[in-house]
């Protein structure tokens, strides 16, 4: 992983991480839709995304993470 331009203190604390999620639209009487997950830690509002099961594919888990912090079901564009 490059460190260029990296603060020295952040070096260490650097990582990567899988993870998936989705951005949920629809077109509502008003205009554009977008569903948002509620954090409870810190009360913001974010994209639904979460890191993949065992096996999981990157869209299968971008789908599983949709389902269960909206509850709504969802089908991939791409």
């Amino acid at each position: 992983m490059p460190t260029s331009g990296t603060p020295r203190r952040w070096r260490r604390r650097v990582r990567s991480t899988v993870a998936a999620g989705g951005v949920v639209y629809r077109h509502g009487a008003d205009g554009l839709e977008v569903a948002l997950a509620g954090r409870l830690s810190d009360g913001t509002w974010v994209f639904p995304k979460g890191q993949p099961d065992g096996n999981e594919t990157i869209e299968e888990t971008a789908l599983r993470e949709v389902r269960e912090e909206t509850g709504l079901q969802v089908r991939a564009l791409s």
